[in-house]
Formats: structure tokens, C-alpha cells, sequence
């Protein structure tokens, strides 16, 4: 790359020559094993969790649960798929990581050096957009599907964003960073030992998403067949989890770009998708009764916010009278439990291999 070894030089930081994006599992020992830190791996399904992966702040987060985090991605995705930058601004015990072969630069250790990175991202942001465009492409996992130069997904783990704080009110590249850097295959999690309320984000709070101590449920759903367990229980399950559960029924669908809102103050829009050229804004109601005229009225005002083409409700029930002649009014897609089942067949059908 080496822009990228152009950053760190001006930033004074020694770079290293990194595994290279085509490197397999064998390729593990001639770097630093895994298992030398503890880390048994299993890439069968590598790369799978980082298509729901997403900008994020985890509060409230002890330096056990960072390394957990950390050894879940070093677990289930290879080298080339994966390569991780890990700044350590509050000594977390990162520095074990210097040598695997999915760290792309040596543990970062100041907020200048967190600086450069967040420059760098910026810059390879761009430079994949480039790239995307010349393919005719919108995002990382197209792009990576029609060319034999695969581009690794990146991932940026930042431990105590506390000591970026100087840093959000005047870097100005970091909001268009996180408004597009994941459609190019560029993440950024954000971890602190703090409460949310302690800590100043101005308008980074309305790009990010938000966990409290426990890992993401997105991770969590990926660990158990979510399609076929979840068939016969979705009617139990939170709102929460009833959202992530139809994002990941949806890009098994052929959605691509879905991502989530951020929860309270989410303008009627839970998840934002991309289909055929079309924007699509989506909310999921998990009820236990039909879904009245608010749900639609939710949906129509989000479409104008989110700026989508096309805006539906999605839900496990069905919708009253008068909720459907709101909708056809409104030209507001109404997919209820019957479109949901469809769906969900569709999905494991997909995991079959039958369609």
C-alpha cells in the first residue's frame, strides 16, 4: 500500500510488513500462531459476521470484554478476509496482537499515531470508492465477488474513546468517514470504560451505534442457525432482536448496505437497505395484535428523513383496515406475517443451496 506506510511515517510510526490479503490458514505459523495467545479458529464461515458489522460504541467495557471482542473476529475470520488495526490509548493488553497475521500495522499506543489512522481510513475510503465506481459497483462484498484482487475488510478497534474527545470537535473528515466508510469495507469500534453520558461525541452520537457491555447481538445471532431456530420463536423475541433477526433475513434475500438506525429517536426507520438500484427504508413492528395506522404514519415520515425511494413496514402480525388504505394512500409497502414466512423460506432455501 503504501500510502498507508506514508501516513505513519509522517506520523512516526514504524510499519511493518503486513501478511498479505491472500494469505491462507496455513500461512499462520510463519508469522506469530494464534494459538501461541490462546485463540483456537475456525474459518469455515470467515467473514460471515463482519456483513453485519457496523460503526460502533460499546460502553460501560472492561479490558476482558475488549480482548473477547478482539479474539471473536481472530476466531472466525482469516487473514484475508480480516486485517485489524488496534489502538491501545489506555493500555488494554492490545500489544498481545503485535505479530498475527490479521494486524495490519503494529499495536497503535498515542492519540496522535489514532490520529493518522483515522486520516488513513479516510484516504483508503476514497480510494476504494475509486475503485467501486470503475467496477459499477456499490459495496466491498460486490466489488470483491467480480474481481480477482480481493480487497480484506478492515477493522478499526479503538479502546478508550475517551482520550479522542479533543479529537471529534475538530476533525472534520471523521463525519464523512463514518457516514460512507462501511459500504467500502472500513469499520470503526469504538470501546469505553465510561457511561455514555460522560462522554462528549456531539454529532459523532447520531453515526454510531450504540451497545451497553454485552457483545452485539448482531454476534450473537451468528452463533446459532438464526434462520431455522428462530423460524418457530420469532413471535417471542424483543424488538431488538426482532430487527436483527430481519436484517439478517433480508440479506440472505439478496438486500445489500443494510444497516440499522440508531434505536430511540430513529424517525420511524429501523433498517436502511439497498436493492436493485432502490433505497429501501424499513421498519419492524413485533407484535402481539395487528398493526394500526402509527406504524405506517412512522414509515412515511422516515422516508423524506432517510432520503429512501421506497419505505414498508415489516412485521410478524397483520394490519388493520385502516392502516392498509393509509398505506395504499401513501404508496407505504405493507410486508406482514405471510410476507415474513415467504421470506424466511426464501432464506433457508438460499442456506440449502436450493435456490
Amino acid at each position: 500500500m503504501n500510502q498507508f506506510e506514508e501516513f505513519f511515517k509522517n506520523a512516526e510510526l514504524e510499519t511493518i510488513s503486513y501478511t498479505s490479503p491472500s494469505a491462507n490458514a496455513s500461512d499462520i505459523s510463519k508469522v506469530k500462531n494464534l494459538s501461541s495467545i490462546g485463540i483456537d479458529f475456525d474459518y469455515s464461515n470467515s467473514g460471515k459476521n463482519l456483513s453485519f458489522l457496523q460503526n460502533i460504541v460499546i460502553t460501560h467495557s472492561t479490558q476482558d470484554y475488549q480482548i473477547e471482542f478482539i479474539n471473536y473476529l481472530l476466531q472466525t475470520n482469516a487473514p484475508e478476509d480480516l486485517k485489524l488495526i488496534l489502538c491501545d490509548l489506555g493500555l488494554s493488553g492490545f500489544e498481545i496482537y503485535n505479530g498475527i497475521p490479521n494486524l495490519f500495522i503494529p499495536v497503535v499506543n498515542s492519540v496522535d499515531k489514532t490520529y493518522s489512522v483515522l486520516e488513513w481510513l479516510f484516504a483508503e475510503m476514497k480510494g476504494r470508492t475509486t475503485l467501486l465506481l470503475e467496477q459499477k459497483v456499490k459495496n466491498i462484498d460486490a466489488f470483491n465477488k467480480c474481481t480477482n484482487e480481493k480487497m480484506p475488510k478492515i477493522v478499526c478497534i479503538i479502546d478508550e474513546i475517551f482520550f479522542l474527545k479533543n479529537v471529534f470537535h475538530s476533525l472534520d473528515l471523521l463525519i464523512p468517514l463514518l457516514l460512507n466508510c462501511n459500504r467500502m469495507g472500513l469499520y470503526i469500534i469504538f470501546f469505553s470504560k465510561f457511561d455514555l453520558k460522560n462522554l462528549s461525541l456531539g454529532k459523532i452520537k447520531d453515526l454510531v451505534a450504540f451497545y451497553h457491555e454485552e457483545l452485539p447481538l448482531e454476534f450473537k445471532l451468528l452463533q446459532q442457525p438464526t434462520i431455522e431456530t428462530n423460524m418457530n420463536n420469532f413471535d417471542s423475541m424483543s424488538g431488538i432482536e426482532f430487527e436483527l433477526f430481519c436484517k439478517n433475513i433480508l440479506q440472505i434475500n439478496g438486500f445489500q448496505n443494510l444497516r440499522t438506525t440508531k434505536g430511540s429517536g430513529d424517525q420511524g426507520i429501523d433498517l436502511l437497505a439497498e436493492k436493485d438500484g432502490i433505497q429501501y427504508g424499513i421498519q419492524c413492528k413485533c407484535y402481539s395484535s395487528d398493526i394500526g395506522n402509527k406504524a405506517v404514519q412512522e414509515a412515511f415520515a422516515g422516508k423524506t428523513f432517510y432520503n429512501c425511494h421506497v419505505v414498508a413496514v415489516l412485521t410478524n402480525q397483520y394490519f388493520t383496515k385502516s392502516a392498509t388504505e393509509l398505506a395504499q394512500s401513501n404508496k407505504v409497502l405493507l410486508w406482514d406475517r405471510k410476507k415474513l414466512i415467504a421470506l424466511i423460506s426464501t432464506a433457508q432455501n438460499k442456506q440449502k443451496g436450493v435456490l
